[in-house]
C-alpha cells in the first residue's frame, strides 16, 4: 500500500507531531508492505524536525517501533542518504567517521531563543563540540551572552518597561535600538527571550511553541555550563563593537567576503590565532544572489596548507537540494573545511557518524558525493539570471593589521556608593580577557 505520511505520523493544527498511528504495524501483520508519499525538502515540515528533512525520513525508518518499506520522494538524494548513511546512527554513540568541529551559533538557536540556557543545553545534548557566546556588557559592567548588542533582536524588550529607551548610535547602526549597555544586569535578566526568525518573509518560523523559552545567562554561567560538560572540546567567545564600547568609535569585525588570501596574511594570522572563521561565500562562489554555486575559491586550501582551522556559516543555494546535509557534505568532502558554525548542531553532529564515509566502505555512493559547482547553473536559461556580483577580493596582510585597543573611558559615578558597587565595564573586560586566555583564539573573517 502507498499512503500519505500523515496516515502514519499525523500533525496537530500547530504543525507538531502527534503520536504515531498503528497503520504500519497493522499492515505488516496483514502481510502488506507500506510505502509512504508526501516527502519534499522545500516545503514546511513538522517543527519537531528542526527544518531537517533527514530527521523526517529517519522518523519513518528508524524510530525504534516500526519502519516503513519504502518512500516516494521529490528528492531521492535525501531519502537514499537518510536510509543508507544515517539510519540506526545515534549522534552520540556511533563511531565517528568524519573529523570536524561542530560550533554553535548562539547555541541551538534554531530550536530555542539564542544564547539562552535552553539553547546551550540542547546544543550540548545534540553533540556540539564548541558552544559560543557573543559577549555583551550591561550598564553595570556585567558580561553576558546575547545574539545582538541591540536587545530588540532576540528579546521582547519592546514589550517591556524599557521600550522607550530606544536610541540611534551611528557607530553601531543607522536604525534605532535598545542597547545592552543601557540596561543593568537585573534589568536584562527580566527580559523575555525571543527566537530569531531569519526567514519570516517566507512565512517560515522556528519552533513557535518555544519561541520565548529559556533565560538570558551571564558569561560566568556560560563558562560553568561548558566546564561541567564532558563532551565539549572548547568554547568560542566573541566580542563585537569592542572599540565603541571602549572609546565610542570604530568596529572590530571584518565582514567582507574574500576570494583568496595571501601568504603574508596567513603568516600574520598565525601570530595570534590558531583558527579562522570564514563565511561560506569565501569557500564557494555565489555570484547570482546566492541562488547557484558557480565555482570554488582557494581560500580553504591555502589556509589548510598553513595548518589553520577553518569554519563557515551555512545556508542553501539550489544546488544543495534544500538539504542541509547535502550542503555540509559538499563543504566537508568537496571543500575540505574543518568545521561548521550552525544554528542546528544536531544536523552537523549527526553527519560525523556518516556510515557512507566509513573506513571499511569500498566506495562512496553517488548520493554522498559533493555537489559540483556550476552543474545546476548550466541548466538555467541565462536570461533568467540576475546580474552577477563583482569578484571577491584577496585578503592581504594589510587586512590583518589591527591597531591597539584605545584606553577605557572611565564612567563618572553618580555617587560614592555606586562607584564601589558598579565596576566600569573596561575593568570587567580586562578580567574577562585574562580568564579566557586558556581558550583557542579565533579570527572572524
Amino acid at each position: 500500500i502507498l499512503v500519505p505520511k500523515s496516515y502514519i505520523l499525523p500533525l496537530d493544527d500547530k504543525q507538531y507531531l502527534l503520536p504515531p498511528t498503528s497503520l504500519v504495524q497493522d499492515a505488516h501483520k496483514a502481510g502488506l508492505q507500506v510505502y509512504v508519499s508526501g516527502f519534499s525538502n522545500d516545503v514546511n515540515i513538522a517543527y519537531n524536525y528542526s527544518s531537517d528533512p533527514v530527521s523526517e525520513y529517519l522518523s519513518f525508518v528508524d524510530n525504534g517501533d516500526f519502519s516503513v518499506d519504502g518512500i516516494l520522494s521529490d528528492f531521492p538524494v535525501t531519502a537514499s542518504a537518510s536510509i543508507d548513511c544515517f539510519s540506526h546512527v545515534s549522534s552520540r554513540q556511533a563511531t565517528k567517521q568524519v573529523n570536524f568541529l561542530v560550533i554553535t551559533k548562539n547555541g541551538a538557536s534554531g530550536d530555542y531563543p539564542g544564547c539562552t540556557d535552553l539553547a546551550y543545553k540542547k546544543a550540548i545534548e545534540d553533540g556540539a563540540d564548541v558552544i559560543d557566546c557573543l559577549v555583551q556588557m550591561s550598564s553595570d559592567g556585567k558580561p553576558f551572552c546575547s545574539s545582538s548588542i541591540d536587545l530588540t533582536q532576540g528579546t521582547m524588550v519592546i514589550q517591556s518597561p524599557f521600550r522607550n529607551g530606544s536610541t540611534i548610535i551611528p557607530e553601531i547602526s543607522s536604525n534605532a535600538g535598545i542597547y545592552t549597555f543601557s540596561l543593568t544586569w537585573p534589568e536584562v535578566q527580566s527580559l523575555t527571550p525571543a527566537i530569531m526568525n531569519p526567514y519570516r518573509e517566507y512565512k517560515m518560523f522556528r519552533n513557535p511553541n518555544e519561541k520565548n523559552s529559556g533565560r538570558i545567562i551571564s558569561l560566568f554561567e556560560f563558562l560553568n555550563l561548558a566546564k561541567n560538560s564532558t563532551s565539549l572540546s572548547s568554547v568560542l567567545i566573541s566580542v563585537e563593537y569592542a572599540v565603541y564600547l571602549r572609546e565610542k568609535q570604530g568596529l572590530d569585525k571584518i565582514e567582507e567576503k574574500i576570494g583568496d588570501i595571501s601568504d603574508s596574511a596567513i603568516e600574520d594570522i598565525k601570530k595570534f590565532a590558531n583558527a579562522v572563521v570564514i563565511t561560506k561565500s569565501s569557500v564557494f562562489v555565489f555570484p547570482y544572489a546566492g541562488y547557484f554555486v558557480t565555482g570554488k575559491t582557494n581560500v580553504v586550501e591555502r589556509l589548510q596548507k598553513s595548518k589553520l582551522f577553518q569554519n563557515e556559516f551555512v545556508s542553501q543555494p539550489y544546488d544543495f537540494c534544500s538539504d542541509a546535509t547535502v550542503e555540509i557534505n559538499t563543504y566537508i568532502t568537496g571543500a575540505r573545511i574543518n568545521g561548521t558554525i550552525t544554528e542546528f548542531p544536531l544536523t552537523a553532529a549527526r553527519y560525523k557518524r556518516n556510515q557512507c564515509l566509513g573506513m571499511g566502505r569500498k566506495e562512496t555512493p553517488s548520493y554522498m558525493s559533493p555537489i559540483q559547482p556550476g552543474i545546476l547553473l548550466s541548466l538555467v536559461n541565462p536570461k533568467s539570471l540576475p546580474p552577477a556580483e563583482a569578484p571577491t577580493p584577496v585578503f592581504t596582510a594589510e587586512d590583518v593589521t589591527e591597531s591597539p585597543q584605545p584606553p577605557v573611558t572611565e564612567k563618572s559615578p553618580s555617587s560614592s556608593t555606586n562607584a564601589q558597587a558598579h565596576r566600569p565595564s573596561g575593568q570587567t573586560r580586562l578580567t574577562l580577557s585574562l580568564r579566557l586566555s586558556v581558550f583557542a583564539s579565533l579570527l572572524i573573517l
